[in-house]
């Protein structure tokens, strides 16, 4: 592991699963299932998921959430 990515991971805003269900404006078992689905990235950590705030935005920047939402209905 080089400097940036030392670096990155200590910089790194991490969110756990109610965090991020707030900030992505969806129920947590919602969150919850795509997360076990690995339909978000999400990242397993002891028993409990984290979810890291740039990777949910590039998510969210790709299209992904609409995809899913279509799919669905």
């Amino acid at each position: 592991m080089d400097n940036d990515e030392t670096e990155k991971n200590a910089m790194t805003n991490w969110l756990t699963l109610e965090e991020a269900a707030k900030y992505l404006k969806m129920g947590k078992s919602t969150l919850y299932d795509l997360a076990r689905k690995r339909s978000v990235p999400a990242h397993k950590m002891g028993r409990e998921w984290r979810f890291d705030a740039e990777e949910l935005d590039e998510w969210l920047k790709g299209g992904k959430l609409a995809l899913l939402e279509a799919r669905e209905q």
